[in-house]
């Protein structure tokens, strides 16, 4: 069954790249500025594309994500359409986003209909809630720390941005998709299930 109260919004975050030295600080300036830990999250992600990848190259993405907690227990599954990119600073792009119930009929819908699967990832999510924006801390096989600040518009991000003191780490604008399917790429590695340790 499927959730009909759809979302369907642009995206805008700012992702950057954590080395361990602000990774260990990050939560708790978060909490300093008042943000509050919102979940702690192991996401496994299937990624979908027709053959030729015709998504990927009109810079298109369609995910099916199920999210567990950090005792396993399922929260929920989504299935969520990306739009191509704007030309911003920071990453903007339309989002469609719905649940649904059962997440193996879901993808079996979506195979039938000639979609193939592209890649599968765990990555495990710490969630944040802070003002008006949702701070995430991602760990990712082959990738490592990354955080993303989402928000309602970009300058709300990039203050926030330089509040929590990560004003000086580069913007980060490709999708975890994109920087997986690339390393794999160029290491020449066929994996297309990625786990985490």
């Amino acid at each position: 069954m499927i959730d009909m109260r759809e979302n369907s919004s642009r995206e805008i975050e700012a992702k950057m790249a954590l080395p361990d030295s602000i990774r260990h600080r990050l939560p708790a300036a978060i909490l300093d500025l008042g943000g509050i830990h919102a979940a702690s999250l192991r996401e496994h992600n299937t990624f979908l594309d027709r053959p030729g990848t015709d998504l990927r190259k009109r810079d298109q993405g369609l995910r099916i994500r199920r999210e567990h907690n950090t005792h396993g227990e399922h929260q929920r599954t989504v299935v969520t359409f990306k739009g191509p990119r704007s030309e911003s600073e920071l990453k903007s792009r339309q989002e469609i986003e719905f649940r649904v119930d059962d997440p193996d009929a879901t993808l079996a819908v979506f195979l039938a209909l000639g979609f193939e699967t592209m890649l599968r990832f765990e990555k495990a999510r710490e969630v944040y809630r802070l003002g008006d924006c949702e701070v995430v801390i991602d760990r990712l096989p082959h990738l490592g720390w990354f955080v993303e600040i989402e928000g309602p518009d970009e300058q709300t991000i990039l203050n926030l941005r330089n509040r929590l003191g990560l004003g000086e780490q580069p913007l980060i604008r490709s999708s975890y998709i994109a920087m997986l399917s690339e390393h794999l790429e160029d290491h020449g590695q066929g994996e297309r299930d990625l786990r985490l340790d």
